[in-house]
């Protein structure tokens, strides 16, 4: 709509993540309005993309000091960032609910039908760029306050669809928003001289669809803990025991070993689990985004970590290696032990565990 989409071309708004934070800013310092691409985020060399994102996010460049000691002037920008790539920023943030205020995801989203009409996409832009983007704000200036006036309309009737399908959260009370510009955006193109004749419900639809799917997303924490607790429960014969009994050193030996589950002094518990088998036990209950798991379970106290990391480095069996391990925690009995726990028959002694966890190995 507004500028040439060529990633090469001079002074255009499309630009790729193979640039330095500093670049980034400058191409939107003084932007107020016009949409800017950043292609394939996969190029990104970001350690970290909390703090860009929320910076992209704000608008605002970091406080900077000039060489004479005084504050340089800070980048300032209102617009739209448009971002591509194979994974999610999202995933990659510690903070994720704070940013799935600023940042509408899309993922797993098929945008053309075939190969050929993507083709016929491309360069029917490349061949016709910059004109559309005049013509909506000249429709759309005149006409402001009510537009306004229909995105605080629109606004309260998202609210309403999304309470219909049981998305109350304050995430989604401060999404609702910016559905509601994008909508009204539709509806102004359509009514413009433009005339794109854009199917207004079906795009409702489809955000819609990605609201239950981002707030699935953000209760990822919560709903993988409990799957997880279930399969203790159900798999408790897989773990590895200590202090379970009179014998602090004694353990349950399990025919195919997952990890062990350790009963603290304060009677909290903490399940070490190796990562390749946790990853299974995820994988199987459809939780495919593990690291974005266990930084959710870290952010809430239920997680034991070594600082900067996700993973303590434990020895689960006496004279054992020292591994990284996954170590979950649980306040008391009744999360993760069933009603009926091995008995003293069962037990062995560590040296024996040793020989066969060396040989699960």
């Amino acid at each position: 709509m507004w500028s040439n989409p060529n990633l090469r071309a001079p002074n255009g708004l499309a630009h790729t993540w193979n640039s330095t934070l500093n670049a980034m800013l400058k191409e939107l310092d003084g932007n107020h309005g016009l949409p800017v691409l950043f292609d394939e985020i996969g190029m990104s060399e970001a350690n970290s993309f909390h703090g860009l994102l929320y910076m992209l996010g704000t608008g605002v460049e970091k406080a900077r000091l000039n060489r004479m000691g005084g504050f340089r002037d800070k980048g300032i920008w209102t617009t739209t960032i448009i971002m591509t790539g194979e994974f999610s920023p999202l995933q990659q943030s510690e903070k994720y609910e704070g940013l799935q205020v600023r940042l509408l995801e899309f993922s797993d989203v098929s945008w053309t039908s075939s190969g050929n009409q993507a083709d016929a996409i491309k360069n029917g832009i490349l061949s016709n760029h910059g004109h559309a983007g005049p013509k909506f704000v000249e429709y759309i200036l005149p006409r402001l306050p009510d537009v306004l006036n229909e995105i605080e309309t629109k606004e309260q009737e998202v609210k309403t669809m999304l309470k219909a399908k049981g998305l109350t959260s304050n995430l989604v009370e401060r999404r609702a928003w910016h559905l509601a510009v994008l909508m009204e955006t539709v509806h102004c193109i359509n009514e413009s001289a433009l005339k794109l004749d854009l199917d207004e419900e079906a795009i409702l639809q489809f955000l819609l669809d990605q609201e239950v799917r981002a707030n699935r997303e953000s209760d990822l924490g919560e709903t993988s803990y409990q799957y997880f607790k279930e399969q203790i429960l159900s798999n408790w014969n897989h773990f590895l025991k200590k202090g379970m009994g009179d014998d602090q050193d004694r353990f349950h030996c399990p025919s195919e070993i997952w990890g062990r589950i350790d009963r603290i002094h304060d009677g909290s518990f903490e399940v070490n689990v190796f990562p390749e088998n946790f990853e299974r036990i995820m994988r199987r209950g459809s939780f495919t985004s593990i690291k974005s798991i266990l930084i959710k379970w870290k952010n809430n106290g239920r997680l034991s970590f070594e600082e900067g990391r996700i993973t303590r480095k434990r020895k689960l069996i006496p004279n054992g290696l020292q591994l990284p391990i996954y170590v979950a925690k649980f306040n008391d009995a009744d999360e993760i032990i069933p009603p009926s726990v091995p008995t003293e028959e069962d037990a062995v002694t560590a040296s024996d565990v040793g020989v066969r966890d060396n040989e699960k190995l």
